[in-house]
């Protein structure tokens, strides 16, 4: 009893101890921004041929994705809907003869901004059979808003059933302030 008395006498002591510093809370990102361009490597961006993405890279924060689907070759539509669902998917039937067909993507506008994909119930559907868990829709249901510049990126921000928070079809001009409600 004198052995285990003592023992807490000398743990209760270090609370007198000083505490370290709290470190720094990390930076925050107020946007991300994914800029998604099949068959593109960073050694293909320089300041010459690529001057917006060079600047891209030069002010913000990069990282390279290799985005591998669910079939053997991926096309476009299974690396966006790959992005999306954070695992191996797919959509559509794949290559025929080695070539990915074109990514055809059916987007209903609202008048307010927001889309739906016409057969994002039917690609969960396809997907749910494969051998891992894929969900497609994941990212768009892991944050509150996100805004998709693009058919492509329709596909990797559509929820589950199909909702687009913010759609537009293509970059003009003052896409900054469109992408503001958004985070992502």
């Amino acid at each position: 009893p004198y052995l285990l008395s003592l023992l807490a006498a000398g743990l209760s002591g270090l609370a007198w101890l000083p505490k370290p510093a709290d470190a720094p809370p990390p930076p925050k990102a107020d946007f991300v921004i994914v800029v998604g361009a099949a068959g593109l490597r960073w050694d293909d961006v320089d300041q010459v041929r690529t001057p917006a993405l060079w600047r891209l890279a030069r002010l913000g924060t990069i990282g390279a994705l290799s985005v591998g689907s669910a079939q053997a070759t991926t096309c476009p539509g299974d690396g966006w809907l790959t992005l999306g669902a954070g695992n191996r998917a797919r959509r559509g039937p794949g290559p025929v003869d080695g070539r990915c067909p074109p990514l055809q993507v059916r987007v209903d506008q609202t008048a307010t901004g927001s889309a739906s994909l016409a057969d994002q119930r039917e690609v969960v559907a396809d997907n749910r059979g494969l051998a891992w868990d894929v969900q497609p829709g994941a990212l768009a249901e892991a944050v509150r808003c996100t805004t998709a510049v693009g058919p492509g990126a329709a596909v990797a921000a559509a929820r589950p059933f199909g909702r687009l928070d913010r759609y537009l079809s293509g970059v003009g001009n003052g896409l900054a302030g469109q992408l503001e409600p958004c985070s992502l």
